[in-house]
């Protein structure tokens, strides 16, 4: 008989695992069943899709207590009721949409950014983004040893910071990611790296960044030792003014969604560290690019106060006074001129 594989709760399992028991299941016209409740836009989410397209070659069902009416309203209310009381308000409604409703537009319990993302995605900011060569890029990483390596590409319009790309690697020597980025038909302005890239290798006896700009990759900024919930917090106050191209930044997307705090089960209390799993690496790249655009932010507004301060005088001709005006507003962060390509179709609203 044909060998089968039944998985369950695969949204919570290692998803490398397929990719190690499918070969043995096709050469043995095997058959494979997933059973799991969803847990955000994570792998579970991508089968679910991939599952869909498939059709008929896969049998896919999402049935929510709406379609198989096992619970009365009362009890449901009664359910609802119960998980806020455990987790509050925002996580006990978020755990019920996804436990009774398979919801995976919910966010996963403990999230940092779910309820932003959310948020963008009702003002329509997660959409098609097209890079505009009239723009310089920024670049967020963070480096992996023996796991991932995370880069997410974004431009500045005025307020607006347009996250334009996302590239994602494992076992890839950093020349070969150094290529693969520059290879991308981008002008950079600087690259934003962990600040261990300037820790000495003892194989090379040089830093990661040194060997980064022998490559050509310049201007490298090494982070600072800023405290985890420091950068989670500039973060957070970035992804307001964010816009995410839909496509090319859907998988970090799906990691900001999943990156959460660690939770203690037995006091039923969050801890102060975020999970480490496959979201950390993403998020970690996403917060040195949000941290390091906001130190580059205040940067530029106290280099505007010190123009503004050294070069007022109140005998300038009108002339001069607009001459003035448009230096500072070429240094200004929060107030660059707004370049969109009509051409494109594109709108950050």
């Amino acid at each position: 008989a044909p060998a089968g594989l039944v998985v369950s709760e695969w949204s919570l399992a290692d998803p490398s695992a397929w990719s190690y028991l499918s070969p043995i299941l096709a050469e043995n016209g095997g058959w494979a069943l997933f059973l799991y409740t969803s847990r955000g836009k994570n792998h579970g989410y991508d089968l679910y899709q991939s599952a869909i397209k498939r059709q008929p070659e896969w049998h896919v069902e999402r049935q929510s207590v709406a379609e198989t009416k096992v619970f009365t309203p009362d009890a449901l209310a009664d359910a609802k009721s119960d998980l806020i009381a455990l987790f509050g308000e925002e996580d006990g409604e978020a755990l019920f949409d996804q436990e009774y409703y398979c919801s995976f537009e919910a966010a996963v319990v403990g999230s940092y950014y779910g309820r932003l993302i959310s948020r963008l995605e009702r003002d329509k900011r997660i959409m098609s983004v097209p890079h505009d060569p009239n723009l310089p890029v920024y670049t967020g990483w963070d480096l992996g040893i023996d796991d991932a390596t995370a880069i997410w590409f974004a431009q500045i319009a005025g307020r607006e910071i347009r996250i334009i790309d996302y590239m994602e690697v494992r076992g890839r020597s950093l020349v070969e990611i150094a290529k693969d980025v520059k290879a991308k038909p981008y002008v950079y302005q600087e690259h934003y790296l962990p600040h261990d890239v300037d820790t000495r290798e003892l194989t090379t006896a040089k830093t990661r960044k040194e060997t980064l700009e022998a490559l050509g990759m310049k201007p490298i900024r090494a982070g600072s030792r800023l405290p985890v919930q420091d950068g989670i917090n500039a973060a957070r106050n970035m992804l307001p003014r964010c816009v995410f191209d839909e496509e090319k930044t859907r998988v970090g997307l799906n990691a900001l969604r999943a990156y959460c705090v660690e939770y203690d089960k037995k006091n039923r209390t969050p801890r102060k560290t975020p999970l480490h799993n496959w979201a950390s690496h993403p998020a970690d790249a996403f917060r040195e690019l949000a941290i390091q655009l906001w130190d580059w932010q205040e940067a530029m507004k106290s280099q505007r106060q010190r123009v503004a301060a050294a070069d007022y005088s109140p005998f300038s001709t009108s002339e001069e006074v607009q001459r003035d005006i448009r230096r500072r507003e070429a240094i200004d962060f929060g107030d660059m001129p707004m370049q969109i390509n009509a051409s494109e179709g594109y709108t950050p609203f």
